[in-house]
């Protein structure tokens, strides 16, 4: 069974690595003509990305309330 959780970016908070950026602006630019981009955050970006913006509060997870 799986659980729904919603990832907000704060993404004046964020801090990232070369590689991880160059990843989201690729994923970005394939969603370029959609009105809404939805991106995949945990899998671009790499553990150490991940776990130091999680632990200073620009990503944030909650049960999706749906």
């Amino acid at each position: 069974m799986s659980i729904p959780v919603r990832i907000m970016v704060d993404w004046e908070k964020i801090r990232i690595c070369e590689e991880c950026a160059r990843k989201i602006a690729m994923e970005l630019l394939k969603q370029a003509r959609k009105e809404t981009a939805n991106i995949d955050i945990p899998k671009l970006l790499c553990d150490e990305c991940w776990e130091y913006n999680v632990n200073n509060g620009a990503i944030k997870a909650e049960l999706d309330p749906r």
